[in-house]
């Protein structure tokens, strides 16, 4: 065995993997709380266009509606074919989940958020939310090679790893190094996924499920191809 082969099947901290029936429960709340969040933000987004009411009960009901159905189950429930299509929503789709019901629910948190993402900040496209997207969208980009066998090494596996958790907690500590606390938020969700992800070992136990799932990875897409018309237009 190589000292590379033994650095990487040191675990340094022993995986803890979540139990088949919290499972069950945490991937159709969490499609419920992904899927409610969408829809709410479109409700606010389109909604003042054709003046359909958003107030703030209608939304927490539809709310509550949409993680109820996610709970019923085999095929009666929405998350059973989110699942089967997107597998289960990673830590920082459910971070961003969160932050999108909480710019729903909170007009101040939601002005204040317009504003910051107006300004001007070191670092470039980098220290954006783009800069963001476009790191996870690489990644994205990584693994979809991985699992066509491009790549000598099968980088998935690696995730399961103690090391490689350092490795990535140290590179998303590097924006913080570089701009302090004029980094943008976006970067301190990675670091508050990577923090839970080492409490917790969620949702596989492996770093890149808890950093992209394929739907956010889509997202991440969409999200670049906006940007990019938008910059072309000027």
């Amino acid at each position: 065995m190589s000292a590379m082969d033994f650095m990487f099947t040191l675990d340094l901290v022993s995986p803890l993997l979540p139990g088949s029936g919290a499972l069950w429960w945490a991937r159709r709340l969490s499609w419920g709380l992904v899927l409610g969040a969408l829809l709410i933000t479109a409700w606010n987004r389109w909604g003042r266009r054709s003046r359909l009411p958003t107030r703030t009960l209608p939304q927490l009901l539809l709310l509550i509606l949409i993680c109820a159905l996610c709970l019923l189950p085999g095929v009666w429930s929405p998350a059973y074919w989110l699942g089967l299509a997107f597998q289960m929503p990673s830590l920082m789709m459910l971070a961003l989940a969160l932050h999108a019901l909480n710019l729903a629910f909170d007009a101040p948190a939601r002005n204040a958020w317009a504003y910051a993402f107006r300004q001007q900040s070191p670092g470039g496209l980098l220290n954006t939310l783009t800069g963001v997207a476009l790191v996870l969208s690489v990644l994205g980009w990584v693994l979809l090679f991985d699992v066509l066998a491009w790549w000598p090494v099968a980088l998935y596996p690696l995730g399961f790893h103690g090391l490689t958790f350092l490795v990535v907690a140290a590179l998303a500590l590097l924006p913080w190094v570089l701009w302090g606390r004029q980094t943008h938020l976006a970067w301190l969700w990675v670091m508050a996924v990577l923090l839970v992800f080492e409490l917790t070992r969620w949702p596989t136990g492996n770093v890149w499920s808890a950093l992209l799932d394929p739907l956010l990875w889509v997202w991440c897409q969409l999200w670049l191809l906006r940007r990019w018309f938008k910059y072309l237009r000027g």
